[in-house]
């Protein structure tokens, strides 16, 4: 995170401006130079007390704005693209950010105030996810809301048949007396279980019956295990509820909080992405480093291509590929690939990476000394190849048929002596395989 603190100029500024002074503020070091670059240096009003003051804050905020748009155009640039802005390239970005401040003073101020913005909003993020850490998981506090609100109409439960004896054993006495009728169910269904009953088209009404007769125990057991040899009066019942209740209140504060701080980090989030677009988006205009862009990028391109090295030929078709998808997606507005017909390079590196490969095959195999395990040293000659998945534009089955059919060009032009018809045999075998 770049800090934001106080440059030498601002607080030369900050001092000239202390019950601002146009005498005071013309006499400030270096003022007079920066003001002599605009276009009306000669005819500007020195009467007009508020136009020199806001050239003086320019000239105060122009060292802090070049440095940080530098920042954030060699960025967004070596992230989309991997490429390293140079000292001609940021000198220019120096002239744009200037020539900026001299067309529209107020341009240039609003600027200024866009990077302060962005510099800030991250802060404001990661202030806000320290906040939600340090509230908890969300999953946690609504599994912890469920247990108090089980809790809440367990003890309701019990407070409510409390009655004239005013204690939780007495509620439950009532209660268990509600569900009286469970032990007639109960025998009614085991005896006609124990009786060989056959449900027949009764099933599904039997098997009901049975899962809610469960259920209905199970609830009262549970409540019973809780409570009912505890001595809970109507008193300590209600300050229970209380606090249970306090509780409940509180969980629900917390996760409503939750949700609205992540709201506001969505929010900072959609704006930080907005202001960082119209940011970026401005080095587009700076033609000498666009031009230095596509320049290096149609260079680099083409000295790959004409590499003798083959992982220096594979590497030009990876960055042919990452050049072509930043082209559609970078927010700079610079295509790295401006300069040249893309399906005319993919045609070169193609064919480069082709070509090589097939020579790199037929001197390893004309120098492989095979000996004892003819097939396994062939086959670990040719196992660079064999691995490959991908050469150039063309997928894992175009790639396997390439390397099926340069072999066979290399079998072909071995000559007729016993070492090469040894080799031409392996090689057979070896494309057997590979065509299985």
């Amino acid at each position: 995170m770049v800090e934001l603190t106080k440059s030498n100029n601002e607080q030369i500024v900050a001092e000239a401006s202390a019950g601002f002074d146009i005498d005071k503020a013309l006499n400030t070091t270096g003022f007079a130079a920066f003001l002599a670059e605009y276009h009306d240096a000669e005819t500007v009003d020195m009467k007009n007390g508020a136009e020199v003051e806001k050239r003086l804050e320019v000239f105060g905020a122009m060292e802090k704005v070049k440095t940080e748009m530098r920042s954030i155009f060699s960025a967004e640039i070596q992230k989309d693209m991997g490429l390293s802005l140079g000292p001609q390239e940021l000198a220019a970005v120096d002239k744009h950010i200037m020539e900026i401040a001299i067309r529209d003073t107020g341009e240039f101020l609003k600027l200024n105030d866009r990077i302060k913005k962005f510099r800030e909003l991250p802060i404001q993020n990661s202030a806000y996810e320290d906040q939600i850490a340090s509230i908890g998981k969300s999953a946690d506090l609504k599994i912890l809301l469920e247990e108090k609100r089980a809790t809440r109409e367990t003890v309701g439960t019990a407070r409510k048949y409390s009655g004239f004896g005013g204690t939780a054993r007495y509620g439950f006495m009532h209660l268990k007396m509600a569900f009286k009728g469970m032990i007639n169910i109960e025998e009614t269904l085991m005896s006609k279980f124990s009786e060989g009953y056959n449900p027949g088209n009764d099933y599904k009404q039997f098997t009901a019956e049975w899962d809610q007769f469960q259920k209905d125990r199970a609830a009262v057991n549970s409540y019973q295990e809780k409570y009912e040899n505890v001595g809970l009066d109507s008193r300590k019942m209600d300050n229970i509820l209380t606090s249970v209740d306090g509780d409940i209140k509180e969980i629900e504060n917390l996760l409503e909080s939750m949700t609205n701080l992540e709201e506001l980090k969505k929010s900072v989030g959609t704006s930080f992405d907005a202001l960082k677009k119209e940011l970026v988006g401005g080095v587009a205009q700076i033609s000498e480093v666009r031009e230095a862009i596509q320049n290096y990028a149609a260079d680099q391109l083409l000295k790959m291509v004409n590499s003798d090295s083959f992982e220096t030929r594979k590497e030009a078709q990876k960055l042919l590929e990452k050049w072509g998808a930043a082209s559609g997606t970078t927010e700079t507005g610079i295509d790295p690939l401006g300069k040249i017909n893309a399906v005319e390079y993919q045609g070169k590196i193609d064919k480069a990476i082709q070509n090589r490969a097939s020579e790199i095959m037929m001197e390893k195999v004309l120098a492989a000394d095979l000996g004892t395990n003819p097939l396994t040293k062939m086959e670990k000659v040719l196992e660079p190849f064999l691995a490959e998945e991908k050469l150039g534009s063309l997928g894992t089955k175009e790639t396997k048929e390439f390397i099926a059919k340069s072999i066979k060009e290399v079998a072909g032009n071995l000559g007729t002596e016993n070492a090469n018809k040894i080799k031409k045999m392996m090689l057979a075998r070896i494309l057997a395989k590979i065509q299985n």
